[in-house]
């Protein structure tokens, strides 16, 4: 339910890797008119003190990724991945497994064939993590203009 993934959003983990809530996190997604860029991913977090923050993206594509963008293949299909802000942050790619600091429940789905796409963040008190996610067609190169961010009250 939405109550449930706001506050896994929210949840941050403090010094000592004890989770908490932080005062501030805001997940908006935007879009664009043109068909070619699609989904623009920001969130505007603030925490109470200096936190380690995770951001996924779960999938069955194959996943290639180098610094700051990934590929998400399957099939024929392609999802091109940048990262927007913050400068220097870099893609990972990981098992879908629960983090050490998260909660891992008994019945919690195997997801088999899965991997997940993981941004993680050190360190943070205020920060503007951004992705973009743009559809390539079949030999199309990724796009070389990137959009301009701006504050999530303007959206």
């Amino acid at each position: 339910d939405s109550s449930r993934q706001s506050a896994a959003i929210r949840r941050t983990a403090g010094e000592g890797g004890e989770p908490y809530y932080s005062n501030s996190t805001q997940l908006p997604v935007n879009y664009s008119d043109d068909i070619v860029h699609v989904l623009d991913l920001q969130d505007e977090i603030q925490t109470k003190l200096p936190s380690e923050v995770w951001w996924f993206l779960h999938t069955p594509a194959e996943i290639s990724a180098d610094g700051a963008t990934a590929v998400l293949k399957k099939g024929d299909a392609r999802l091109w991945a940048r990262i927007l802000s913050p400068a220097g942050a870099t893609f990972q790619v990981m098992d879908p497994l629960p983090l050490p600091s998260s909660p891992h429940p008994e019945k919690q789905g195997v997801n088999k064939g899965v991997k997940k796409l993981a941004i993680h963040l050190s360190n943070v008190s205020d920060t503007r993590l951004a992705v973009l996610l743009v559809p390539l067609k079949k030999g199309e190169a990724p796009p070389k203009e990137l959009p301009v961010l701006s504050s999530l009250k303007t959206w």
